[in-house]
């Protein structure tokens, strides 16, 4: 029995307000107006439908419900690992002999981070690499390893493992940039993970006491970030007393004080001018915030400093 109703009359160029030249006819079987027609008796057309064979699409009279979609990806995401800095060891100086109060500078020294050793030839204008050195943080002190190769990984036998341990020391410690040496009472080594001086540095209530001198300091002239040696940070406008056994009688009773880009010495140890006798003459950091040749570059000094930037730094 043919369950489907043959519709041979119409068209479809036009509709309710107009009609076109062009269209479609309706005609005997198949046309595009109607298609095979319509179904004259939807029983008669399913009895029809599933006596078909192979018809894997039968409807059943209780609807089954379709299995969730999943997804199988082919990789799994991961969260992008954030980058992180190794961390620095910290060497913080205190006017006081127990490593509290007022800190006078500090210097930050990066972990795990293999750092040339060189000299210079004045002569020649030829720096030579003597060595490397990397500073590691451990349990009860900071140690200082010198090796022979870039990747520091081969230890050099002629020379120690050098350690500062992580705790108070009441002794002189020596500024290795000017006039060799400042009276203090206490130093303490640490270890930190911050991001850099910045989150060192405390604010103070007196405005006068956050600035901050420092001195960024890199194994080559580019001053790359890669090559940073370390910072050194001074206050501003503070008086350094130099007055100290370590150095020379020529240089006793003076003092030192940045007043940003000025570096004034003095005669006194108090940084002032109350007698005649006593001189103060100026330096002006003429390296300040640009990368210049570091003035510790003596011929036939060891250093790991090859250049420089000065600039100052305000904790708002």
């Amino acid at each position: 029995m043919n369950e489907n109703r043959d519709i041979t009359v119409g068209s479809n160029n036009c509709n309710q307000q107009k009609c076109c030249t062009q269209g479609f006819q309706a005609t005997t079987g198949w046309d595009p107006v109607t298609g095979v027609g319509s179904i004259s008796s939807f029983g008669n057309f399913y009895d029809t439908l599933i006596k078909l064979p192979n018809n894997q699409f039968v409807p059943t009279a209780t609807p089954t419900r379709s299995p969730a979609a999943t997804f199988s990806p082919s990789f799994r995401m991961t969260r992008t690992p954030a980058i992180t800095n190794s961390g620095w060891a910290v060497n913080s100086i205190y006017s006081t002999s127990t490593c509290t109060g007022e800190v006078l500078k500090f210097s930050m020294y990066p972990l795990e981070r293999c750092l040339p050793i060189v000299k210079y030839n004045s002569a020649t204008l030829t720096i030579s690499t003597l060595a490397y050195k990397k500073y590691s943080c451990g349990a009860a002190n900071v140690a200082v390893s010198y090796y022979s190769d870039s990747a520091c990984r081969t230890l050099l036998a002629s020379r120690p493992v050098e350690t500062t341990a992580r705790s108070c020391l009441t002794n002189t410690v020596e500024d290795n940039y000017y006039y060799n040496a400042e009276v203090v009472f206490s130093s303490l080594m640490t270890c930190s993970t911050v991001r850099n001086y910045t989150s060192i540095i405390t604010k103070s209530t007196n405005t006068a006491m956050n600035r901050y001198v420092i001195q960024a300091s890199y194994s080559d002239i580019s001053c790359a970030s890669n090559r940073l040696t370390s910072y050194e940070v001074y206050r501003d406008q503070r008086c350094y007393n130099l007055n100290d056994n370590l150095i020379t009688t020529s240089d006793a009773n003076n003092a030192f004080e940045f007043v940003f880009p000025a570096l004034y010495r003095y005669g006194n140890v108090k940084c002032d001018d109350e007698k005649s006798s006593y001189s103060r003459s100026q330096v002006t950091l003429t390296n300040t915030n640009q990368c210049s040749y570091s003035s510790t570059l003596t011929s036939g000094k060891e250093t790991s400093t090859l250049a420089d930037n000065w600039f100052l730094y305000v904790k708002n």
